[in-house]
């Protein structure tokens, strides 16, 4: 029975995805937004002191640290492959999404000076303007998962190995 004890585990993950996805979703209709989309804005909103860990961390532990220096040079934008290495998206999903934004004016493209064949990515002051916004949906999203939950630090402390051992597998295994 033990094996039918972590497929329950995958389960549950996968109907939380499912609803988050859903809530997101109707949540960012008014911006013209679908739920890719307003993921990577939430990368690039504080690329130059946060990464998206530390963005959504943030909200429930309400801390501010110090930038190290790979988060001091994202201020001057993100590459796509940095933007897809914090979200693990597919290139092709990735380029869409960065064209859609691009097009709707919350994302600004400009070259790397690091590197010629590539773009930074910013956003706009039109997606600034909806950070408040999205850490409110976030936040509240938190809170309803958080109802009820009367041991919450040992429930993060639990999902935070959980998500700590699925990264450290497919890093050591290499197969993102």
């Amino acid at each position: 029975m033990e094996g039918m004890e972590f497929l329950s585990i995958t389960q549950q993950f996968l109907v939380v995805t499912k609803y988050f996805k859903m809530y997101f979703k109707n949540r960012l209709k008014p911006y013209g937004l679908n739920t890719a989309e307003a993921m990577v804005l939430l990368v690039l909103m504080d690329g130059a002191d946060k990464t998206h860990a530390d963005i959504l961390s943030a909200i429930h532990t309400g801390r501010n640290g110090l930038p190290d220096q790979a988060q001091v040079d994202r201020c001057q934008g993100m590459t796509q492959d940095e933007v897809i290495s914090d979200l693990h998206y597919d290139k092709g999903v990735m380029t869409r999404t960065m064209k859609a934004l691009e097009g709707m004016g919350y994302v600004r493209r400009s070259v790397n000076p690091k590197d010629s064949r590539s773009y930074l990515f910013n956003v706009t002051e039109k997606a600034r303007d909806l950070q408040p916004e999205f850490m409110e949906i976030l936040s509240t999203w938190n809170d309803l998962l958080l109802e009820g939950v009367t041991h919450q630090a040992e429930s993060r402390a639990a999902l935070d190995r959980i998500t700590e051992n699925a990264k450290n597998y497919f890093e050591e295994t290499h197969t993102l």
